[in-house]
C-alpha cells in the first residue's frame, strides 16, 4: 500500500530552484558552487534541491550541503507511530542529513531485522535487491529514482510471503517539486511493462 505525504516547499528551496533553472553556474555566499553543463545535470540538481540537499563544489572538492530539513518532520511523526521504519534515499547529501537526524541508524539489513531500536537507511540502487526489510512497520521513501526498476524493486523490500501486517510505503514529496512528476513517469513505465 503506497501512501503520500506532501510537504510545502520552503522559500529558500524555491529560490535556489529558480536560480539553478536560470543559470548554468552559481556560487553561494558561503563559497560553494553549483555547476551543470547539460540539461540532465540541471535536472539532477533540481532533483536534489527539492529534497533539501545538494552536492556542490567547495575548494575544488565535492561538498554535501543540507539546504533545509523540511522532509524530516513527517518521517519523525511516522516513526513515533511505530517501532521500526526503513528509509530509502537517492543522494549522498540525503544520506548525510538522515544520519544526523536518525543517529540510531544502520544500513545492515540483518542488524535491522534483529533490533528494534534502529532505523534502516538504504540507498535506492544498493538496497533495491536482495535486502529483506520485512520487519519494518513502514518503509519511507525520502526521494524517488527515475528508474522504474529501482522503484519496483525497492518497494518490494518490505514484502514477504509471511508478512501478517500491511506493507505500507510512504512517499515524502515536495509540493510543486519534481518527485510527483518522477513518480508518474516510473509508475507509467511499470504499467507499460
Amino acid at each position: 500500500e503506497e501512501r503520500f505525504i506532501f510537504v510545502d516547499m520552503p522559500e529558500n528551496i524555491k529560490l535556489l530552484s529558480k536560480i539553478v533553472l536560470g543559470y548554468d553556474k552559481y556560487t553561494s555566499k558561503a563559497g560553494w558552487i553549483i555547476e551543470h553543463e547539460t540539461p540532465v545535470a540541471k535536472q539532477q540538481k533540481i532533483h536534489q534541491i527539492h529534497s533539501g540537499t545538494l552536492k556542490t563544489i567547495l575548494n575544488d572538492k565535492p561538498n554535501y550541503v543540507t539546504l533545509d530539513n523540511f522532509k524530516i518532520a513527517p518521517i519523525m511523526r511516522l516513526w513515533q507511530q511505530v517501532n521500526k521504519i526503513a528509509i530509502f534515499y537517492m543522494f549522498i547529501a540525503e544520506f548525510e542529513l538522515l544520519k544526523r537526524e536518525f543517529p540510531n541508524w544502520t544500513n545492515d539489513p540483518n542488524e535491522f531485522a534483529e533490533r528494534d531500536d534502529l532505523v534502516y537507511l538504504g540507498q535506492f540502487v544498493s538496497s533495491r535487491e536482495g535486502v529483506n526489510l520485512s520487519t519494518a512497520d513502514y518503509m519511507v521513501m525520502f526521494n524517488i529514482p527515475f528508474s522504474s526498476v529501482s522503484y519496483q524493486q525497492s518497494i518490494q523490500r518490505i514484502v514477504t510471503k509471511n508478512r501478517e501486517k500491511p506493507a505500507i510505503v510512504y512517499w515524502i514529496m515536495t509540493k510543486g517539486g519534481i518527485e510527483e512528476k518522477i513518480y508518474k513517469i516510473v509508475t507509467d513505465k511499470r504499467k507499460y511493462t
